[in-house]
């Protein structure tokens, strides 16, 4: 529940702000995939290298790095179908909420960016 939330709430900020202004360089969707596939990827990594060192998965860098970057077109391709044409539905959900609520919405958003990038940090410096 807290997922599809969050996501599509991310999604409506994203699509307003790309809306608003000179954002079009980086749809929304692209945007969430991205944040979507380095939380999914650092937390798994992360797993990965709690179990296994450098020198047992090294063999497999390139066929893990292949299923990656299929696992990412596919994400890209669900999120796309999933959020095309739902702007006007989360508009009127989200459209009246107050300016302290976008705020903390907005914070949770802005921390769930700088987070995604966390697991992929500390894998590449301590392990």
């Amino acid at each position: 529940m807290f997922k599809n939330f969050f996501f599509d709430y991310f999604y409506y900020r994203l699509y307003r702000l790309n809306s608003n202004n000179d954002f079009r360089s980086y749809p929304p969707v692209v945007v969430i995939t991205g944040i979507q596939f380095l939380l999914f990827t650092g937390i798994s990594g992360a797993i990965i290298r709690l179990f296994l060192d450098r020198d047992t998965t090294a063999p497999y860098a390139k066929s893990i790095a292949s299923i990656s970057i299929i696992f990412l077109v596919l994400m890209l391709i669900y999120n796309y179908k999933k959020y095309s044409n739902k702007f006007d539905e989360f508009d009127h959900k989200w459209i009246n909420e107050s300016k302290k609520q976008r705020r903390i919405k907005g914070f949770l958003i802005t921390l769930t960016i700088v987070l995604a990038f966390v697991p992929s940090l500390i894998i590449g410096i301590f392990f």
